[in-house]
């Protein structure tokens, strides 16, 4: 008996992961971790001076508002059975409604404090089911030109949950750049939800390396009609200190839809600043218990995009952008807050062919919807288990009790899906196979893609060893639907027991799409009877003759290869062997495209 280890093979789609990363490589300094600092001051208490003055970042001063997000025909809408169910008790209301009566929960005096760029505050996350605080908080900060005036910082509610993260997660608002400062002033008032406990104010300095002003400017629009990667700078290029990572990622089976995000940050950062930007986001989001970034991309306004976290750009690396909604979806966070300016045109450029190459490795339709669970977060619309359609290119509001990506980018979302599509032109979206495996004898499965232009098509069938056997054509209009079936046959008769491998190319006037592939298992019809009379009983000598080869299945008959299977092969009377009197024989037997493990006796 010999146990033969085969190739297990998957019946799913697949879609190769091998793109190259292009290369960015400015001259000059080199690529190295910086760490960034991080001061943490905890606040407690109102200052009664600073209460007393009229310039006490109130609400009204501040300014103080959350922007309630613009509907979307088809989106955000519940299906199924959870349709009519609405956010649970002890989650947040809609955008713009606040408590009756906020109360001030601390309020500090003028603090000076060491050298820092980015500011956010960070509280205890009750565990679930418990109400999760949401407090207001308004803060300012000290440079050489003095104070500057009070700004509110983006809450999330309840923190985002982190799938990788191990250990003890907090809550806390976005971190927010505010350039070189030596001083701050924080309020705090309890707004909607129980007072939060455990406040604390996180500064931090990002540090600075000689190749942060070195990364190359952004590249140009690209004209191919199909989506082609773009140049993204890696995490080593914004210098981060890969040994801060807690674990490693969290891999999703798919990716389903993009959600658009922004930082909250300064828009008047310059091209320089942009990685101690993203360390200092990077620290902050490790002070929240995250194990790495939370974004997997990021876009500043020079039109660059960046890598986030870590795992391969290629890859379904599960982030922590979206509370509720992580799963299936990857984040892309513009940097600046887009509240209150407006995006830039490299910045929307280089969004549109970051999400045109992304969501054609997944074959996602951009101007598609698509259905998604919500998991467990208090600041989602919708309680853990619901089924909601939502749009394949969404904003972060359209799923979580948010302003982001804030009322200056939000309304674009409807011009970058349009965008991305003409980008992609030929594409081949929410490819299925009718069928993974089917009996010897009967036909093969169709191939299922959506398009958004008038394309033609080709189905192609190989088996394991590489060459195509049979091919089947045909064309699609406009935005409409390919089904492309093999019929289960190779030449005149059926194709074998096996394994087949199945490629559907298409191309439009623009461009080629990428292809989708599927594996199809043609498994073995029942075993013949058993074989009759009666063994030879003997001995005698060895005696060598020519090697002959007795069958092959590739060209013959269908053998019974399943579980359990036997298959009977005549021996005596061929290849030199005497008909009668012999014992025994010696076989060579070669196994090509097993779909399992299996042993052979």
């Amino acid at each position: 008996m010999r146990r033969l280890t085969l190739l297990l093979l998957t019946t799913t789609l697949a879609v190769p992961v091998t793109t190259l990363l292009p290369t960015v490589s400015p001259g000059g300094a080199r690529p190295v971790p910086v760490p960034a600092a991080v001061h943490t001051l905890p606040l407690t208490g109102v200052d009664a001076r600073s209460a007393r003055t009229g310039d006490n970042g109130s609400v009204a001063a501040a300014g103080v508002r959350e922007s309630q997000p613009a509907s979307i025909p088809g989106a955000g809408e519940a299906v199924g059975p959870g349709a009519a169910v609405r956010p649970t008790p002890g989650t947040l209301p809609p955008p713009g409604v606040r408590a009756a009566a906020a109360t001030l929960i601390v309020l500090t005096p003028q603090l000076s404090a060491s050298s820092f760029s980015t500011l956010g505050v960070t509280w205890d996350l009750p565990a679930a089911p418990a109400p999760r605080p949401n407090p207001v908080v308004v803060v300012r900060t000290h440079s050489g030109s003095g104070w500057s005036d009070w700004s509110p910082l983006d809450t999330e509610a309840g923190g985002l949950t982190d799938p990788s993260a191990q250990g003890v997660q907090r809550a806390g608002t976005e971190p927010t750049w505010v350039g070189p400062s030596d001083g701050v002033q924080v309020r705090v008032e309890r707004g909607n939800g129980p007072p939060p406990t455990g406040l604390r104010a996180e500064l931090i300095d990002p540090g600075s390396s000689a190749y942060d002003g070195q990364v190359g400017s952004a590249p140009p629009a690209s004209a191919a009609a199909v989506a082609q990667q773009p140049v993204v700078y890696s995490r080593a290029s914004w210098g981060a200190d890969e040994s801060r990572v807690r674990s490693g990622p969290t891999l999703m089976p798919e990716i389903a839809a993009a959600v658009i995000h922004h930082t909250t940050d300064s828009t008047s950062y310059s091209s320089s600043q942009v990685p101690g930007m993203i360390r200092a986001d990077y620290a902050y989001h490790l002070r929240l218990g995250w194990s790495d970034l939370g974004y997997n991309f990021l876009v500043d306004r020079f039109g660059r995009i960046w890598e986030g976290r870590r795992g391969g750009i290629t890859a379904a690396v599960q982030g922590a952008h979206a509370g509720g909604f992580n799963y299936r979806t990857f984040g892309v966070a513009v940097i600046g807050n887009y509240e209150r300016s407006t995006p830039s045109w490299p910045a929307l450029g280089a969004l549109q062919r970051l999400l045109a190459w992304k969501l054609d490795l997944a074959h996602d339709d951009p101007l598609g919807t698509t259905v998604l669970v919500a998991g467990e977060y208090s600041g989602a619309r919708w309680p853990a288990g619901t089924s909601v359609r939502v749009p394949v290119i969404m904003g972060h509001r359209d799923v979580d009790y948010t302003a982001c990506p804030g009322a200056k980018l939000y309304p674009w979302l409807a011009r970058i899906r349009s965008g991305v599509a003409s980008l992609m032109q030929a594409g081949l979206f929410n490819p299925s196979a009718s069928a993974a495996s089917g009996a010897y004898g009967t036909a093969g499965p169709t191939i299922t893609a959506r398009t958004l232009t008038t394309q033609s098509w080709t189905l192609s069938v190989a088996d394991c060893t590489g060459p195509v056997f049979a091919t089947r054509t045909g064309s699609v209009s406009g935005r409409g639907a390919v089904s492309a079936k093999w019929d289960g046959r190779r030449g005149a008769g059926w194709a074998n027991p096996g394994v087949y491998d199945l490629r559907l190319d298409s191309r439009s006037g623009s461009g080629s799409a990428r292809p989708v592939t599927a594996s199809y298992v043609v498994t073995a019809p029942p075993p013949g009877p058993a074989p009759t009379g009666n063994p030879v009983q003997g001995s005698g000598g060895i005696v060598p003759v020519t090697p002959v080869r007795l069958l092959d299945s590739r060209t013959g008959p269908a053998l019974a290869t399943g579980p359990g299977g036997r298959v009977d092969v005549a021996v005596t009377g061929r290849g030199g062997i005497p008909a009668d009197g012999t014992a025994a024989v010696a076989l060579s037997v070669t196994a090509l495209c097993p779909s399992a493990a299996t042993t052979l006796t």
